[in-house]
Order: C-alpha cells, then structure tokens, then sequence
C-alpha cells in the first residue's frame, strides 16, 4: 500500500486509500457516489433500523450528494443547510429544500424546540466556531431531541480548514458535548466496514466517527450527575484534577434540577471547595453547612456519605494548603465512621486517599 504525506496539519502520513475515497466522497455533480450510497445506508441502518416517520428533520452542510435527508425526505419534513450556491443547485433538483447560511455566525433559521433531529455530517471540523453551532444546535432541537455528527479520524485528516484539531479526538469530543448538556447514546466508526469497495486490509482504522446524542433537559437529573461524576473523576498521571470546574457544573445541574438529590449535593459541596480555594463564589458556605448537618444526622446511609465526603474534602484542603476544616472536625467524622458496621468501606478509600503524594488541587 502506498503512503502519502497528508495535505492538512496532522504530521502522520495517511494511505492514498483515504485519499482516493475522499476524491471520490466529494465528487461535485448531480449524482450519488456509490461511496456516498454506502455511507449513507449504514448510517440509517445503524442508527434508525426501523425507520423514520413524521419527524421534523434538519441537515447542516448536505453537500452536492444531498446528504443523509435525500433518504429520508419522502416520510419525513427535510430541510438542509450549506454555504455552497452550486449545492443548493444540485439538491433542489432532487426536491430538497436547501437554504444557503453561514452556520458559523447565523442563527439556524428554525423556531426553538421545533426540530426532532439534527444531522451534522463531517462539517464541525470546518466551523471557525463550533461552541456556537452546538449551542444553536441545542436551541432547536426539542426535548429529548436527537443530533447524528461524524466526525474526521486525526490521524488521516487532511483538511486545509480544520480549526481545532484536539476538538476531533474521541475523547474530547465527548466532553465537548457533555459540556453542552448532550448525553451521547452511541459512538462508532466509519470506516473500512462501511466503505469495503475502498479497502480490504486487516490493519483498517476508522476513517471518522459517528455520534448518536440526546439534548439533555430537566427530566435529566441523573445524567448530569452522571457527567458530574465523569469530570469529577478525571485526573492526570500524577493524580491531578483535570475538570473540576466542569464537574461543578453538572453537579449543580443535577441539584437545580432534583433540590432533594443528596448525592449531587454532596458532591456539590465537595467539588465547590475548588471555587472556595480560588475565592470563588460565596456558595460553597451553604452548601458545607448542609452538608455538616447531614453528617451528624441519624438518617442512614445519608450521614455515612456526608462523614466521608467531609472526610475527603479535609485531605484536599490539606493537600491543596489551605485552612479549609480543622483537624478536630475531622477526626469527628472519622470516629463516626469508626462507629457505623458499614463504615469499613468509607474508611479504607479515606486512607487510600490520604496516602497519596500527589496534590489533587
């Protein structure tokens, strides 16, 4: 197989495969590539195996092939998006109804919650402005709404126009749209399964990603406690948290949302030691005090989640240098779970905890 260096940012080289299904993927002319055929088939299959009926459908960047909403227009309302006059051409032909805008800096021209599904198709990568797009994204899309993305696999993009190359790996992605209240159903690959006519080796990568998401909304809770716990738990090699802040907020999501949910209180209170320590909002009191109050309380196992809680927030005070809980409170908490037969549990991550060299703030 032959290499070649990749036109686009990325240093590594990508296969004259890629290239050859990217020349033919975007082909201009009125008519669908057997590639684009393919794609697009199993997509659909994928993700809807029994179909769309009666849904209110919008694609960002269709392109000249019509994208996935050419399959989908006679049981469905279908409307598509993209700067391209010469594809707007093309797919009215076909009876699309295609509007030309700059997703970039304009509102998608469709009222707020009005929209079942998004499709955006191997087009974030070309946004100047993703953070705004999601956002849009999310406005018009009604609750519980779906958004169908594929995004580039980094390692073979060759893209002159790809803003924001760390946006595109897995990883981040996902966070980026758990950050923007998205809960993702499914991730995949596009690639040599799909696209078998292109390639046949066994050392196949994926060529992009797809994504299947929810617009998360205030039936939710739970989701956002969920992400809450992701970035909460996020830490580098030397035990460091990474997002924090994002963790904060979910957290406090999933409390506006449920007032009663204890666990996203408590770990509300425990995460908002980060803002406390940078002088951060005033918050952080109430929610201490709430969570003192559960601790000396008799309500099982509520108090026994508190005890540890303000035990863990005591060590990452003390890691962190800062005066935040005095010892003699601590070792209250401590004896208490000392006390309780399930306790044996709290205590051993406690110490585990404590042990570590690492300074987690």
């Amino acid at each position: 197989m032959s290499v070649i260096k990749p036109t686009g940012i990325h240093s590594k080289p990508v296969t004259s495969d890629a290239i050859s299904y990217y020349i033919d993927y975007w082909q201009v002319g009125n008519q669908t590539t057997p590639c684009d055929r393919m794609r697009s088939q199993w997509i659909l299959s994928r993700l809807f195996p029994r179909g769309l009926r009666g849904k209110t459908i919008v694609e960002l960047g269709v392109g000249a092939a019509g994208g996935l909403i050419r399959y989908l227009k006679e049981d469905n309302t279908v409307f598509g998006l993209d700067a391209s006059v010469a594809a707007r051409q093309t797919c009215e032909r076909m009876g699309l109804n295609i509007q030309i805008r700059n997703i970039d800096r304009e509102p998608l021209p469709f009222e707020s919650e009005s929209i079942d599904i998004v499709f955006a198709m191997e087009v974030f990568e070309h946004f100047a402005s993703p953070q705004y797009v999601i956002e849009e994204i999310y406005r018009i899309l009604k609750p519980s709404g779906m958004l169908v993305i594929s995004t580039p696999h980094t390692l073979i993009h060759h893209w002159p126009r790809l803003f924001y190359p760390d946006l595109f790996e897995p990883e981040a992605f996902k966070e980026f749209l758990m950050i923007n209240n998205f809960g993702v159903n499914l991730q995949d690959g596009i690639g040599p399964r799909v696209y078998r006519d292109y390639y046949n080796g066994d050392d196949a990568i994926h060529w992009s990603w797809l994504w299947q998401c929810r617009k998360l909304t205030d039936g939710d809770a739970e989701k956002f406690l969920e992400h809450g716990l992701y970035f909460w738990n996020k830490k580098n090699s030397h035990g460091i948290r990474l997002r924090p802040m994002e963790a904060i907020d979910c957290f406090r999501r999933c409390y506006e949302l449920e007032p009663g949910h204890l666990e996203a209180r408590l770990m509300l209170a425990r995460s908002l030691m980060y803002h406390y320590v940078q002088g951060g909002p005033a918050e952080f009191a109430d929610h201490y005090n709430f969570l003192t109050r559960t601790m000396h309380s008799g309500r099982h196992p509520y108090n026994l989640l508190a005890q540890y809680h303000f035990a863990m927030m005591y060590i990452d005070f003390a890691k962190s240098g800062f005066p935040g809980i005095s010892e003699k409170d601590f070792q209250s908490a401590l004896a208490m779970l000392r006390q309780h037969p399930e306790g044996s549990d709290y205590l051993k991550r406690i110490v585990d905890h404590s042990s570590s060299k690492c300074n987690e703030m």
